[in-house]
């Protein structure tokens, strides 16, 4: 079985996926990968002969669910991912600086891998911060264990903040699935894969990637519209337990098994 969760953009992923169709259908016997567009046609057309399975990726273990902590004093603008082109951390930062007019003691916290940033986007990152002054109103965390990210993403919806996705091209949108699950309001951009996962104006929030003017209207409206807010929280917590649950995933995961199973037996 050969799974795929995401290439980055889409002419990344079309290269890697015309680099490597060969070798997977000479290796595997069937692909697995979440109900993403992108996905689905780049597969359908450099594998189409292969058995497809698409179902999406589960969200929610025991221990990875909303947690009460003593709420902060200010609001939190997050942001999740690795410092490179397709996480797109600078419209996030322009983001928040555009915000800070309105929330002046709200704080950016930015939580990624030191080990996979790009390096030259890193330099570009601490060029930005400097140039910017905004780095004292920004905290980054780098390489949380997974298991510690529930608590940070409930302290965050509690401040009365957000997630704040700005990918260009995501296969699911890990990040936000689990910010949904943990109380965490979302605004994001439509990267693809996050459309199983944020209905605008129900689930989340999304906005025209690259319009910040938009992405700071729908922030504030997020932040301060406390009953819209507190809808979007448990509409969002809702749909992530319902449609991503770990035994929904297991009984399609079986289905694709059994499949699997006959087709090799004939």
């Amino acid at each position: 079985m050969f799974e795929l969760q995401g290439l980055g953009e889409l002419e990344e992923a079309r290269a890697v996926i015309a680099n490597f169709a060969g070798r997977i259908s000479l290796y595997t016997d069937a692909l697995l990968y979440p109900e993403t567009a992108h996905l689905q046609q780049l597969l359908g057309e450099y594998l189409p002969t292969m058995p497809h399975y698409c179902f999406d990726n589960p969200v929610g273990l025991p221990y990875f669910e909303y947690t009460v902590y003593p709420p902060k004093n200010y609001p939190v603008l997050a942001w999740i991912g690795r410092i490179q082109a397709n996480k797109n951390w600078k419209e996030f930062l322009q983001i928040g600086i555009q915000l800070l007019s309105s929330k002046p003691g709200m704080y950016l916290w930015i939580f990624q891998d030191d080990t996979l940033a790009d390096p030259e986007e890193k330099a570009r990152f601490d060029q930005f911060i400097a140039e910017t002054g905004i780095a004292s109103k920004l905290i980054l965390y780098s390489n949380i264990p997974h298991e510690h990210m529930a608590d940070y993403l409930s302290i965050i919806g509690d401040s009365g903040g957000l997630l704040c996705s700005t990918s260009i091209l995501e296969g699911f949108g890990y990040a936000v699935a689990e910010a949904m699950l943990c109380r965490c309001p979302v605004l994001s951009t439509d990267s693809d894969g996050i459309r199983r996962l944020v209905i605008h104006n129900q689930t989340g929030k999304i906005y025209s990637r690259g319009n910040i003017e938009e992405a700071v209207s729908e922030a504030l409206l997020l932040m301060n519209n406390q009953v819209f807010r507190t809808s979007v929280r448990h509409e969002a917590e809702e749909h992530v337990r319902v449609n991503l649950n770990p035994e929904l995933y297991v009984s399609r995961f079986l289905t694709m098994y059994t499949s699997m199973l006959d087709k090799i037996a004939h």
